[in-house]
């Protein structure tokens, strides 16, 4: 009698680039982006974007639906804006939704935000 032990699969972390060759810009439908992906602990998110014109910041659902971001998600209590036009977010839990949005002028609300699940 033989007992085979198997061990799961390793997942291997990988790094997205929001919104693919258009990146992180208005105009560009980012449901439809991570409609067909599914996204794990330890992805990453590469945020492409004029610094001159753009930002994004990580925020809490109401951030997301309000366009406002003084929900922002704290990282070591301080605003996860970013403003650099190469930003890396790196996925931490907790599982479930997260949202990003610009934090310049009307972007949000023209669309540029991003919800995705992390699973």
């Amino acid at each position: 009698f033989m007992l085979s032990v198997q061990s799961p699969p390793v997942y291997t972390p990988r790094e997205y680039t929001v919104g693919d060759d258009r990146g992180w810009a208005p105009g560009v439908n980012y449901s439809q982006w991570t409609a067909n992906k599914n996204f794990y602990f330890g992805d990453s998110f590469r945020f492409l974007f004029n610094a001159s014109e753009h930002s994004v910041v990580e925020v809490w659902e109401p951030g997301y639906q309000l366009c406002n971001e003084s929900y922002f998600l704290p990282v070591l209590g301080l605003p996860t804006r970013q403003d650099d036009g190469r930003t890396l977010f790196k996925v931490v839990p907790p599982q479930g939704m997260h949202y990003y949005t610009s934090g310049n002028g009307n972007d949000c609300q023209s669309g540029l935000k991003m919800a995705l699940e992390i699973k």
